[in-house]
């Protein structure tokens, strides 16, 4: 392996991806049999953005951790009274519901996909499932930055201090890489390409028809 570059990023948490030359050598057997669109579909793509769609949960399920212990020491100080940005919680806390019952919806559904006998091979090969995988990944990656910006918005100027128990700068720093780790636009393009090829039942079935 020779090295051909750095990697020294503004945040990117669980990322590190310098450039280097590989050359190898090894038996036929080492040679894994399956295509690569195969292994993308079935694994890569999934677990990808089933395992960052958690690390994206993580920072977020933090941050609001933060803002409700903040909202919960001015309601003690202010006993009686309902503090003004536990509001703003409440808000957030409904949209972090809301990020983890979407990736833990598709979790449950490649868990009982893999458990098949056939592995699931020909649904996790759909169109329908990789539209709903990205889908995953625009959602938690935007929703991410969502909820830490709102969660500093509750906490309000002891976020953006580095030390402190309110501290989000690390936080806001991370889930910013989010919508650039395999960029959101890619993404979003290789969606509109593949609903246009879909079959109209395969969209019924991710958005609904209309009817119920």
């Amino acid at each position: 392996m020779e090295r051909t570059g750095s990697w020294d990023t503004f945040g990117m948490r669980g990322t590190c991806s310098p450039g280097y030359v590989i050359e190898a050598t090894f038996k036929e057997h080492a040679v894994v049999p399956e295509p690569f669109a195969e292994i993308s579909s079935n694994t890569m793509l999934p677990l990808a953005h089933l395992l960052w769609s958690g690390t994206w949960i993580g920072i977020a399920s933090d941050a609001v951790a933060r803002a409700r212990s903040f909202v919960q020491g001015v309601a003690r100080k202010t006993a009686g009274t309902t503090p003004p940005s536990a509001p703003r919680l409440a808000e957030v806390l409904l949209k972090l519901q809301l990020m983890r019952a979407h990736a833990h919806e598709l979790v449950r559904k490649y868990d009982g996909l893999i458990a098949r006998p056939d592995g699931g091979r020909d649904e996790l090969s759909s169109v329908g499932f990789a539209i709903a995988m990205n889908n995953l990944k625009l959602a938690s990656s935007r929703m991410a930055v969502e909820i830490v910006l709102a969660a500093m918005q509750v906490v309000g100027s002891a976020a953006y201090r580095n030390d402190g128990p309110f501290s989000m700068t690390r936080h806001l720093r991370d889930v910013c890489s989010a919508p650039l780790m395999i960029g959101n636009d890619r993404i979003l393009g290789a969606n509109a390409t593949l609903s246009l090829v879909a079959k109209q039942d395969v969209l019924e079935d991710l958005y609904g028809d209309g009817s119920r």
